[in-house]
């Protein structure tokens, strides 16, 4: 295509100066693709991760409830304190920045179910 625009007397400087903002246009969109593909590689993972977390919380308890004669307290505490220690790490680290990302409506009213479920479950 340059070589036609030559042959029809066009400089190389306009040449360049035509093709610039086609380029700049190109890449442009490159990138925007290359972030989108990332974000949602980290969506992936933060899904991955939590449901990794729901199945070990469910192994955990099945495993309580299978050798609960064998455990003592000093196990048990143990396993209680790494289960919260996954979560609260989940919590802090993955889900706080996730919310503070896409904070809207919807994380408000999840939020507020949430305080309500916990506030129930402490009261029963």
């Amino acid at each position: 295509m340059t070589i036609q625009k030559f042959l029809k007397g066009d400089s190389n400087e306009e040449i360049v100066k035509k093709e610039e903002p086609i380029k700049k246009e190109a890449t442009k969109k490159r990138k925007e693709k290359v972030e989108e593909i990332e974000n949602k590689e980290k969506t992936n993972k933060k899904w991955i991760y939590l449901t990794l977390l729901t199945f070990s919380t469910f192994i955990g308890g099945l495993i309580i409830l299978l050798f609960e004669r064998y455990m003592t307290d000093l196990l048990l505490g143990f396993m209680l304190s790494l289960s919260l220690g996954m979560i609260l790490y989940l919590l802090i680290f993955e889900l706080f920045t996730e919310l503070k990302e896409n904070f809207n409506k919807s994380s408000i009213i999840g939020i507020i179910i949430g305080l309500i479920v916990m506030i129930i479950g402490l009261i029963i």
